[in-house]
């Protein structure tokens, strides 16, 4: 016989003669009706306990049903108005199938009690037996007595027996009280890490379209970058054709000199304009150079804005590693509650009365399990979010380096294209020099020309004075002989 059916045989045996004496009543329909059938025949105080203990558990009993189905309503509300969020209604749903399965517990407790008082009852056919067996035997009146004694000795066992389920009752009630506080704590901690996780993924987004307007301003510079580098090729072509032409005019000018050598009058007009070109594309030149100067600038200052963009970038991709460290140890704070919820729950748990805390703990782990695989979702999606932007990272640092290499590619043609254009206004001083200096030789050159051409006017004047005066003298001659001979004939 176990000890509920020795506790409920000795809470009836001290109104064995009542119930003797009684008349037979129909049996039982449910718990509720053998424990209102039963309160009559316990006449003394510890059955009265028990009878109490027994309403009072019903009670409770009913009270954990109707918070159940309260509790499987709500859920149904939070699901209905949570349809969103997946993880909340797999988790609801899962809550849903708990609280089931409590429910089947309870059906099972109180059909154990429907067997309980089934026994009950052949425990009272067994004292109507007995009566009859007391009437018949009278003279087993002393033997029946101390079978009475021992109902009560068994009485006594089971009224400490009932205390010591009491008090643990009342200890399962406490600890209840503690899972369900610390399952608030924790469902409260989970709801944070939620919400941090969706600003975190938030920002994250707002990040990466930030990154790729970044991204698009810098294809833009790029674009600008090529058009201004095929401008500066053009300059160059135009540089080149610059001094092609320079050197035709040199050659040019070199014939002049060897034409101005052979005859120097009458270059001075053509030394003047020569003088004027050189000048008028001196002055293009420096045009040039001052335009390549000014693109070279705002290339400088669009490369430092990509620089900037660069910086900023990386500062977010610094706060978004700090903002992953953060989470990070959240979720180990968190997993350290876990744990400690999890010790407590190991510690106070007692097989023979706490089933239903220990299913409880059960499902918050599985609750628990499934909100860790959504923060290793999330967790793997950062992470993955990361990789996109150490790409898009080292993506912009090749870049950079091309606009670093073809700004450097830049300024190198830059100072070649200074120092061609030194080396072009150095010749051309050489060349107005020396034009310069022919001029002036071709100057006294004329002058010394003049000078001969008046010497040999004089001369040649001279010259044919003298060849007049000797032709006079020579027909003077002539004609003073003729004239002497004439009278002599």
């Amino acid at each position: 016989m176990s000890v509920a059916e020795q506790g409920t045989e000795g809470g009836f045996g001290s109104g064995l003669r009542a119930k003797l004496q009684s008349t037979e009543t129909p049996e039982p329909r449910s718990p509720a009706e053998a424990i209102t059938a039963a309160a009559p025949v316990a006449e003394d105080g510890d059955a009265e306990t028990l009878r109490l203990e027994l309403n009072a558990s019903l009670a409770r009993e009913q009270e954990l049903r109707a918070s159940l189905n309260e509790q499987v309503e709500a859920s149904g509300r939070e699901v209905q108005q949570e349809q969103v969020l997946a993880e909340q209604s797999a988790a609801l749903d899962r809550r849903a199938a708990a609280l089931a399965a409590t429910e089947t517990e309870l059906e099972e407790r109180e059909r154990k009690m429907t067997q309980r008082f089934v026994e009950l009852d052949g425990l009272l056919e067994l004292k109507e037996t007995l009566a009859k067996t007391e009437s018949t035997l009278a003279k087993s009146e002393r033997t029946i007595e101390l079978k009475v004694h021992e109902l009560k000795t068994a009485d006594e066992q089971r009224a400490a027996v009932a205390k010591e389920l009491k008090e643990k009752v009342e200890d399962l009630a406490q600890k209840e009280k503690e899972l369900a506080r610390s399952e608030v704590r924790v469902s409260r901690g989970l709801r944070e890490t939620e919400a941090r996780h969706e600003k975190l993924m938030r920002s994250l987004t707002e990040s990466e379209e930030k990154a790729r307007a970044k991204e698009e301003q810098v294809r833009s510079l790029e674009k600008a970058l090529a058009e201004r580098e095929a401008t500066l090729a053009k300059a160059e072509r135009e540089a080149t054709q610059s001094r092609v032409q320079v050197e035709a005019r040199e050659k040019v000018l070199d014939k002049r000199e060897a034409e101005l050598a052979a005859n120097s009058s009458g270059n001075q007009e053509e030394l003047v304009a020569r003088a004027r070109e050189l000048d008028q594309r001196e002055l293009e030149l420096s045009s040039r150079a001052s335009d390549l100067t000014a693109r070279l600038q705002q290339l400088e200052g669009e490369l430092q804005e990509r620089d900037t963009v660069a910086k900023d970038a990386l500062a977010q991709l610094a706060n978004m590693d700090r903002r992953e460290a953060e989470l990070m140890a959240r979720e180990a704070e968190f997993h350290r509650q876990e744990a400690a919820l999890r010790r407590a729950a190991e510690e106070s748990h007692k097989p023979e009365v706490d089933e239903l805390a220990e299913r409880r703990l059960k499902q918050r782990d599985e609750e628990l399990s499934a909100r860790e695989a959504g923060l290793n979702k999330a967790e793997q999606a950062i992470l993955a979010s990361r990789s996109r932007y150490e790409g898009k990272e080292k993506g912009l640092d090749e870049r950079e380096k091309v606009l670093a290499g073809r700004a450097k590619e830049l300024e190198e043609r830059d100072a070649a294209l200074n120092l061609r254009e030194a080396q072009l206004e150095a010749e051309f001083e050489v060349r107005e020099q020396r034009l310069e200096q022919r001029e002036k030789a071709g100057a006294e050159l004329e002058a010394t020309l003049s000078t001969r051409e008046s010497d040999l006017s004089m001369y040649v004047t001279q010259l044919q004075e003298n060849f007049d005066r000797r032709e006079s003298e020579w027909w003077t001659k002539q004609l003073g002989s003729n004239a002497g001979e004439s009278p002599a004939a």
